[in-house]
């Protein structure tokens, strides 16, 4: 395959996953669901044909470690029929072929992707409030003294905010201060129409942490304990204890300790340590990770995040940063999530793969050391 042809396909690829995730995903068309999600199985498939037709270089070791754990992926895909583990494989290899573009390429696919879903959103958008759709999934109530959050008609704005927060966050990243700056002020507006508050309060932390980059590193240990809570929380809803505290934050999470506690309460304890249970896909992510797979599961994605301080460039590590933190009340691990996907493929173009030199239309071997 010639380097024109695959980035052809991957530019048809991106499109068509994300195209069938918007309507699945924000729209609820049930009728169509199934379609839908069949349409990103195919995707899926396709990006594999195109890792073994690269012409980029990927090193063994990193690839049997991406095949190992897209293994157990699909196992528990197969035993839970939980389309949390589809979600997690489904961004690594989006993150896996992003890599493959160098800078400027990627930057022009991330906005290109992000303009098409915008250009569909506004046009769906419209025709809602022309009442040109008729559909259950338009039909949302006000919450939190948002009273204009409904006006839109979408029954989970969060997913075109989540959208919204990366392109925003990329404007810095790509150095465009300027519109980085003016967008994150009319997000902020966008958000209290929206009644966003988790993307928000991450707009506000993106803007915060910009007279710290250069030190961010130094916050590692704070990170630490950040990401320790949600075992701490998880600890006490399943003693059972401190009643009063977790009522309180139920309270201020819109209900979400409800589902989790649930869940917690059923759960045994193999899959208290090692996952794999049965379990709906909850808003904070990070109970998604403890669910899927177990108390282990999550020490090694901590030990994993808090040694990447020590690869990850000061830029990288503002993008970690506005992602752990929206992890603790939104479900991120998604391929909706392009900022996630960025930063991903960042570190598997600098560790992973080696992009070839060659010219337009040449091919290169495919064996790696």
């Amino acid at each position: 395959m010639t380097k024109r042809h695959e980035t052809l396909l991957l530019y048809i690829i991106f499109m068509f996953m994300y195209i069938s995730n918007f309507f699945s995903y924000i729209l609820q068309f049930q009728e169509y669901k199934t379609a839908l999600i069949a349409i990103r199985f195919i995707c899926f498939f396709l990006s594999f044909f195109v890792l073994l037709k690269s012409t980029v270089l990927i090193k063994r070791s990193w690839l049997i470690k991406l095949l190992l754990f897209c293994s157990v992926c699909v196992l528990n895909l197969v035993l839970t029929q939980n389309l949390f583990y589809f979600d997690i494989m489904s961004v690594i290899i989006f993150s896996l072929l992003l890599s493959f573009f160098s800078k400027e390429p990627k930057e022009l696919v991330v906005f290109m992707l992000a303009g098409i879903i915008m250009a569909l959103f506004i046009f769906v958008s419209a025709l809602a409030l022309n009442g040109k759709i008729e559909s259950k999934s338009f039909e949302m109530a006000s919450s939190y003294g948002f009273s204009v959050k409904h006006s839109l008609g979408f029954l989970n704005p969060n997913i075109i905010s989540m959208l919204l927060l990366s392109i925003i966050t990329l404007l810095y990243v790509y150095k465009k201060s300027f519109l980085f700056f003016i967008s994150t002020i009319v997000f902020l507006a966008l958000s209290l129409w929206l009644g966003s508050r988790t993307y928000m309060l991450a707009s506000l932390l993106s803007l915060m942490m910009i007279p710290f980059i250069g030190k961010l590193y130094k916050f590692r240990f704070f990170v630490l304990l950040y990401l320790l809570l949600p075992l701490v929380l998880y600890g006490i809803l399943y003693t059972n204890k401190l009643t009063i505290i977790t009522d309180l934050l139920n309270y201020a999470l819109s209900g979400r300790l409800t589902l989790i506690s649930e869940y917690i309460s059923t759960t045994s304890h193999m899959g208290l340590l090692f996952g794999g249970i049965n379990f709906e896909k909850v808003d904070m992510a990070y109970f998604n990770l403890i669910f899927a797979f177990g108390v282990f599961g999550y020490l090694l994605f901590i030990f994993l995040v808090f040694t990447s301080f020590k690869k990850l460039n000061e830029i990288q590590l503002y993008m970690l940063f506005v992602i752990l933190f929206v992890m603790m009340f939104e479900n991120v691990i998604s391929f909706n999530c392009i900022l996630m996907a960025v930063l991903l493929s960042d570190i598997f173009a600098r560790y992973g793969i080696k992009l070839n030199v060659v010219t337009m239309g040449e091919k290169m071997p495919r064996s790696s050391s």
